[in-house]
């Protein structure tokens, strides 16, 4: 992992770990994350609108990158895309 991706990832495990210990930052963070994050000092770009959401016992949210933001797809993703299962994930089949 490069410097700047591993500077990012740790500051996103404190932004997660304060929101698991704090339950009013939790609130702030999924109401407005831009806001929350620059009272931490963590700035976002202009233009840019970040989001937290949680996950509960019976919601569940997957992310669908961008469109080109990930290239060609890895051998992993592409059984994925075919009907296969990975662990964690439920099976195009099954939907």
């Amino acid at each position: 992992m490069n410097e700047k991706k591993g500077a990012s990832q740790s500051a996103l495990n404190t932004v997660i770990a304060k929101a698991l210990s704090d339950p009013s930052f939790k609130a702030r963070l999924l109401a407005n994350a831009n806001e929350t994050l620059a009272s931490l000092g963590q700035k976002v770009p202009a233009g840019k609108t970040v989001k937290f959401v949680e996950n509960t016992a019976s919601v569940e949210h997957f992310v669908i990158p961008a469109a080109g933001s990930i290239g060609e797809l890895s051998d992993e993703l592409l059984v994925a895309v075919a009907g296969g299962v990975r662990a964690g994930f439920i099976s195009m089949k099954s939907v």
